[in-house]
């Protein structure tokens, strides 16, 4: 036996029939393949049905005692199977005629443990209601984006769902499908996560084409969105580097009004005001396909699907509140440079801020909450749901000034901070100040200060060939390296960057760090960190507004009326005073 087509089904008899008739219509010869439906306690008459079916083919039916969900009943046939290939297949496909065959020839050749994908295209009789429009736009974005890459793209097509297969060895070695935390939905991304990371190889197959008929009725469609959400938080809970992707992302970076509605239109005493709205977008699903009603209520249909996602997972996370921890804190970052003291001769004193004046900073940090982290620590929460303060702060220090040592660093000891120093290390000094020795990165790093690289001479990394690129860049990664550093992170020389110096970065370093400020998030790129860059005159209600927003609108403000104040300076001195009448005397 080549080939197994494991169908799943539950009370959909009629459409179960229509599944088997195409799938007894194939080009491959009856012998080489069979099919296995798994009927998970329907009542309809589908076992019946079966009983008195009669194929070309091998047909093995299982039945389930209770109803157990989809991730049960494909292991379950799987188990059943005889087939060299197992084939995933849902009731509610038609199968094309070529479908077995071309899977077959997809596994031929190349490496034994693959996964091969094919594409599902909506059917033309499918009713016009506007969970339909949803799932044929889902499915045509998805098969778009496998039929326009070279190849499969992590995470986005992450996915063991229908009208996939995989050698029966592969699908046993990873233990089948989890049956415990995602019963009935999102078991497909939680295999293909898991096929992935054991690094199976997969593949799309144009030629493998099903289509996909719509038989879920109103009340399992919203049975669905909401159970979709609580077992989003569960995927992201098991697979926390997926949270970005198929979490609420969005919702928590947007702004606090926009999350604060959010949160009361998912909670209990708005259900009410979200029923109306279904019941709204209901009825306009009667409307003329293309009319104005029509569109307004794909727009509800939309808002409640989000609402009701954002329910769920409420619900599974125990609070709104608890929910926005796991997918949405914001991390501010300061940028400092040198902690002095500036003189008369001092060359670019913007970058020296007081010992004194920064103290001052770290006391009202530390009494407004914040907890610092570093770089390293970021990184631990996005891909392995590390927990982190509730008030996250990372402090940087660019350039790795010998100051540091004698004046920032034993601060932030005494009130229990950390930092991430980004130093040169192919020169002594810089802007006329002399720079840590590498003696001096070695013992700060090992008294838990992070040391991240800001290339060896702090060129215009933009301005450079190729090969100076690679060897600013890799170059003072290897002098870390040899320190015994281990550094991960990259601070771009004076904020500049671009296609190649991020490759650059990239190539060498996890996170890199630019000058933009803003906060950072879950869908912050992790090359392009920002940073709020603390200055010299700086207030302690800037250093709040740079923590709380990732920027100070007040500094903004003074700097836009030191400019007019310096424009209004220079027509006074070309032209005189303007507001002084001339003397008619004269």
């Amino acid at each position: 036996m080549k080939i197994s087509a494991v169908i799943s089904t539950y009370n959909r008899r009629d459409s179960l029939a229509q599944c088997l008739s195409t799938l007894s219509d194939q080009d491959l010869p009856p012998h080489e393949y069979e099919a296995v439906v798994v009927v998970d306690r329907s009542n309809d008459g589908t076992v019946e049905m079966l009983r008195g079916l009669r194929t070309s083919h091998e047909l093995v039916v299982v039945v389930l005692e209770e109803n157990r969900g989809l991730a049960a009943a494909r292991n379950a046939g799987a188990s059943r199977a005889n087939g060299e290939i197992l084939l995933f297949l849902d009731d509610d496909l038609s199968c094309d005629r070529h479908l077995l065959s071309a899977h077959l020839a997809a596994h031929e050749g190349g490496v034994a443990e693959k996964l091969i994908m094919g594409p599902i295209l909506p059917a033309s009789d499918r009713p016009l209601r506007f969970a339909s429009e949803e799932k044929d736009t889902e499915l045509r974005k998805y098969f778009e984006s496998l039929s326009g890459a070279a190849k499969p793209q992590w995470p986005d097509h992450a996915c063991v769902g229908a009208n996939c297969s995989m050698r029966r060895s592969t699908f046993s070695k990873c233990d089948g499908y989890d049956e415990v935390r995602f019963a009935r939905h999102m078991e497909d991304v939680d295999l293909g996560v898991r096929l992935w990371k054991r690094g199976v190889k997969f593949r799309f197959e144009p030629r493998a084409t099903t289509t996909h008929r719509w038989c879920q009725s109103k009340v399992q469609d919203w049975k669905y969105v909401e159970a979709k959400g609580a077992t989003t938080v569960r995927l992201c809970q098991k697979h926390p580097e997926l949270r970005s992707r198929f979490g609420f992302a969005d919702v928590v970076s947007a702004p606090a009004w926009t999350r604060g509605a959010a949160g009361v239109l998912a909670s209990a005493p708005a259900y009410s005001v979200i029923l109306l709205l279904r019941t709204l977008a209901t009825l306009s699903e009667r409307m003329p396909h293309r009319s104005g009603v029509r569109r307004v209520g794909f727009r509800i249909y939309c808002l409640c699907r989000s609402v009701a996602i954002l329910a769920g997972a409420r619900r599974e996370a125990g609070s709104w509140r608890a929910l926005l921890k796991f997918f949405g804190p914001r991390l501010p970052v300061l940028l400092y440079h040198d902690i002095g003291l500036a003189t008369p001769l001092t060359e670019n004193p913007n970058l020296t801020i007081h010992p004194i004046v920064f103290e001052r900073h770290v006391r009202c940090l530390r009494r407004l909450g914040y907890t610092s982290i570093s770089a390293s620590q970021w990184l631990d929460w996005l891909e392995n749901g590390t927990p982190i303060p509730d008030k996250p702060i990372l402090l940087t220090f660019d350039d790795g000034f010998a100051n540091l040592a004698e004046h920032a660093l034993p601060i932030l000891v005494r009130y229990g901070f950390s930092a991430t120093i980004f130093v040169i290390t192919g020169r002594s000094s810089w802007v006329g100040r002399p720079l840590m020795t590498m003696d001096q990165i070695k013992h700060w790093f090992s008294g838990g200060f992070e040391i991240g690289g800001h290339s060896q001479t702090h060129p215009r990394l933009t301005a450079l060939g190729a090969s100076a690129l690679h060897d600013q860049v890799s170059g003072c990664r290897k002098d870390l390296d040899e320190a015994g550093v281990r550094p991960v992170s990259f601070a771009y020389p004076k904020g500049l960057y671009d296609k190649e110096v991020r490759s650059a970065a990239d190539s060498n370093f996890r996170i890199a760090f630019t000058t933009d400020e803003g906060l950072n998030d879950l869908q912050t790129d992790l090359l392009l960190m920002r940073r709020t860059s603390v200055l010299p005159g700086d207030t302690l209600l800037d250093i709040l507004l740079r923590a709380r927003f990732g920027y100070s609108a007040v500094y903004k403000v003074r700097t836009r009326l030191r400019l007019r104040s310096r424009i209004r300076d220079l027509v006074r001195r070309f032209y005189g005073n303007p507001n002084v009448a001339a003397d008619p005397s004269v």
